[in-house]
């Protein structure tokens, strides 16, 4: 099972988990932060939480996704169209594609529509060129 995580570190707290002594916070650079932010999180292994990877982010955004599924015989449910982010817009395109679908192929009376959320994450602009 994979977890996606979104965490606030408090850097003060962090530096003295770690055991790290600065004069001045902005000695405690963010190499610094997501080094001791890894060291600590092998704490969590012990319980058989596994960090794949992380990253510094600057924002995420969330979304609700909708995707229409219809009924084909030999396969079960399967993805009809794209997935869109409004459930009306999803509903109508299924309307409309159960009409052009060989009923040979396809059970026209069972289809469904599912919803999930979408994160989007996004890390600060670097300067390219």
């Amino acid at each position: 099972m994979k977890v996606l995580a979104f965490c606030d570190i408090d850097k003060g707290i962090l530096k003295d988990a770690a055991g790290h002594t600065y004069i001045d916070d902005d000695d405690y650079s963010v190499d610094d932060i997501l080094e001791d932010f890894d060291n600590e999180f092998n704490w969590l292994n012990q319980s058989g939480v596994n960090l794949d990877g992380f990253t510094e982010f600057d924002s995420y955004e969330e979304d609700e996704e909708y995707q229409a599924y219809i009924f084909r015989y030999g396969s079960g449910y399967v993805p009809s169209g794209k997935a869109t982010l409004n459930k009306m817009l999803c509903e109508e395109r299924l309307m409309k594609r159960l009409h052009e679908l060989s009923e040979e192929k396809y059970d026209v009376t069972r289809y469904k529509i599912l919803k999930r959320t979408v994160y989007t994450v996004c890390t600060k602009y670097e300067e390219v060129c």
